[in-house]
């Protein structure tokens, strides 16, 4: 037969006080002069040249602009976004779509982070950018 447990103290708990849950609110958006699509996504490990992601939260937009919502476990994040012209958005982006690559974003428990990433015309070939707010 096992041990009892003893109980803990008889004083009542004090309420905690509600944490937005670990993750990352944001908004992605389009300034430029072309029509697509907006996928954007997030990895725990960088991305490697030739290998197809592996994201561990993904929003897509059909709209130059949204906003999104990702509950995620503490870790640092390498966010990705890109515009889609005229094709599903699918595959690396093309040499005629703006991708930001955001700085690595680490995320403590607890933690909601705000993230702002911008595309522009002239993301062509892939911008890193600081996307947190401050």
């Amino acid at each position: 037969s096992s041990p009892e447990t003893p109980l803990t103290s008889e004083a009542p708990i004090p309420p905690t006080p509600t944490l937005p849950p670990t993750g990352m609110s944001g908004t992605v958006t389009y300034t430029g002069l072309s029509q697509g699509s907006i996928l954007i996504f997030a990895m725990n490990q960088p991305p490697q040249q030739g290998q197809a992601p592996n994201p561990i939260a993904l929003s897509s937009f059909t709209e130059l602009t949204g906003t999104f919502e990702w509950d995620l476990p503490p870790a640092t994040y390498y966010i990705l976004a890109f515009l889609y012209i005229n094709r599903a958005p699918e595959g690396p982006p093309q040499p005629n779509e703006p991708a930001v690559r955001c700085l690595p974003v680490e995320l403590h428990a607890g933690e909601r982070l705000i993230v702002e990433v911008i595309l522009t015309d002239e993301d062509l070939q892939g911008t890193d950018k600081d996307c947190v707010k401050k």
